[in-house]
């Protein structure tokens, strides 16, 4: 029999009423894709819950079909499911929302019980096997996330070197993690592949890794975006050519995200 998909109306939001929950890849519950104004999907919770309940920040409201941030004024709002995902890191969730988690998590054994769902062999975050491959392996360029962009880094984020010159007209040896403190240094997530049209719509929401500088300070962000060392941080603009960060992008990138990101 064929089903027949179509689009509310009154709905401003692209997205086909039929088929847009679907069962998370990593814990098997369900999760209800809608998009932003700006047109990137966010995976919800299919429940509301009580605003108060729920801390600033992590609050989702729809509106005709829309998806916003906060509680819109309401009672009640949606929650991220990457907020509260039974198989990601625990210590990334909210304590205020580790009740719903574990509601979560409990499903999701019933389902491996009940053999209606089984549970892939890799976790969504990143391992620390998996961190130490990011420095021998892996894509040649990979994706970092800083300065609200996803970027296609010029080389593995590991190996990146310093752009500035030394004082004898030479290259600087220095990588951008030398000398780095864990609060100038970013870390490996597994991040959904940011909405594109075109091609790049397949791939919109499925996973991959990237370096998340997004949590360090706006100066250290421009560091790594200017591609200089500790020693380098306050150089205005790199002094060599070379490859540079390019803003990734699922449709010009889809070749790249099939043969790299798997």
């Amino acid at each position: 029999m064929t089903r027949r998909l179509w689009v509310h109306p009154e709905n401003s939001s692209r997205l086909l009423r039929a088929g847009q929950t679907r069962r998370c890849r990593y814990c098997g519950n369900y999760v209800d894709w809608h998009y932003k104004a700006d047109g990137s999907p966010v995976p919800l919770v299919p429940q509301e819950f009580p605003a108060r309940q729920i801390p600033d920040g992590k609050r989702w409201h729809l509106s005709r079909g829309t998806v916003y941030p906060g509680d819109g004024g309401s009672r009640f709002c949606r929650i991220a499911h990457t907020a509260v995902c039974p198989a990601a890191d625990e210590s990334d969730t909210h304590p205020r929302l580790l009740p719903v988690r574990r509601h979560l998590a409990v499903h999701s054994r019933k389902l491996v019980e009940s053999g209606t769902w089984a549970r892939p062999a890799e976790a969504p975050t990143v391992s620390a096997t998996r961190i130490a491959d990011h420095t021998t392996s892996g894509p040649d360029r990979e994706v970092a996330l800083m300065l609200g962009v996803h970027y296609l880094a010029p080389g593995r984020i590991a190996t990146l070197r310093c752009v500035a010159l030394t004082p004898d007209k030479r290259r600087c040896p220095g990588t951008l993690l030398a000398a780095t403190t864990p609060a100038d240094a970013g870390r490996w997530r597994t991040v959904p592949v940011p909405y594109s049209g075109g091609l790049g719509a397949q791939f919109a929401g499925e996973p991959m890794d990237a370096y998340d500088l997004s949590a360090l300070t706006y100066a250290q962000q421009l560091r790594w975006r200017w591609q200089h060392c500790m020693a380098h941080d306050r150089s205005v603009a790199p002094d060599i050519e070379l490859t540079e960060w390019i803003a990734f992008n699922a449709t010009d990138h889809a070749e790249y995200i099939r043969k790299e990101l798997g």
